[in-house]
């Protein structure tokens, strides 16, 4: 729906437009305004509701050149209605009622036919503004909050005239003043509404794809979480087989020394161990049985301590 009602919207206002064109081109006063006493569509109203229909359509195929001429046309028709608003404000008469259309002279009343209203004016306005900044590339929150407002009021200013036609006491009749027409009443209504909707529709999009989004970024970082989870099990795993045969090592290790030193200490002949200086390390208990030093006298000092002299030499040749 949120992409049905403002493509149905834009082919109503455009096809409302191009039918009010037609009745001023063939003079066929029905298509113009719905009931003869009231007043007709300005030929400008008409051609302003066709480019604003058209460019409400291309908008919405989302496509490069059709967001591109969606502003081209919002701005078009907001500078026509800006004209159309100063002339008003300013009392000075720029023609702009006669730029795309030779109007006919006439009055209903003491009203002026085939002249834009200043309600109208304004309508488009809004309108035109609205459907600029929904075509807009990128959009702040602040910025859908107006798209949303302008195209509120849009409907509600069409609504209003719409709903005082219904009651039989059309507004700004009876003066000189020129009323909005009911048919432009009635497309302004519903292009609010297209309006409205394709923003809440927009906005709707926008969220599903965030939580899309969201939801592929916490399934991404949950797949890397167990990832990481099963590398560090494996490297703790590994970790874990590493400890037990460091564990396994020194359990071998002390008690090979165990047994080294039970053959050591219980053996009867002497036993020592040298550093690569030739100082001794260790020196068996029965060390003391057979030379009269004890261990501790030996251990620390050089082999050449308890040799001779002469035999210095050779033992020093026969060492290293």
């Amino acid at each position: 729906l949120s992409k049905f009602i403002p493509q149905l919207c834009s082919l109503i206002v455009t096809g409302t437009g191009a039918l009010a064109m037609v009745g001023w081109l063939m003079e066929w006063r029905t298509l113009t305004s719905i009931w003869a006493d009231y007043i007709p569509m300005a030929p400008n109203t008409a051609i302003s509701f066709i480019i604003l229909g058209i460019s409400f359509y291309a908008f919405l195929t989302k496509r490069r050149l059709g967001l591109i001429l969606s502003r081209f046309g919002a701005a078009v028709v907001f500078v026509l209605s800006l004209i159309r608003f100063a002339e008003f404000n300013t009392h000075i008469d720029f023609h702009v009622d006669h730029w795309f259309f030779n109007v006919p002279s006439g009055q209903l009343g003491h009203i002026p036919v085939g002249h834009m209203a200043l309600p109208t004016a304004i309508n488009f306005i809004f309108a035109s503004i609205t459907l600029f900044l929904a075509a807009s590339l990128k959009r702040h929150w602040t910025v859908n909050i107006l798209i949303r407002t302008l195209a509120i009021v849009t409907a509600f200013i069409g609504l209003a005239f719409c709903l005082a036609y219904i009651y039989d006491t059309p507004l700004l009749y009876g003066g000189t003043t020129i009323p909005m027409a009911l048919n432009s009443a009635i497309v302004f209504s519903i292009i609010g509404l297209g309006l409205f909707v394709n923003n809440v529709g927009y906005e709707i999009a926008e969220r599903k794809q965030a939580v899309k989004a969201l939801i592929k970024t916490n399934d991404e970082l949950e797949k890397r979480v167990q990832r990481r989870t099963m590398e560090l099990a494996k490297t703790n795993e590994a970790l874990q087989a590493k400890i037990i045969e460091h564990k396994n090592t020194e359990e071998a290790l002390r008690k090979s020394a165990e047994r080294f030193r039970s053959i050591v200490e219980w053996n009867f002949d002497a036993i020592h161990l040298l550093d690569t200086e030739g100082r001794f390390t260790y020196s068996s208990p029965s060390v003391e049985r057979i030379t009269g030093y004890k261990p501790s006298d030996i251990i620390g000092k050089h082999f050449n301590y308890f040799i001779a002299k002469t035999d210095i030499p050779k033992a020093s040749q026969a060492f290293y």
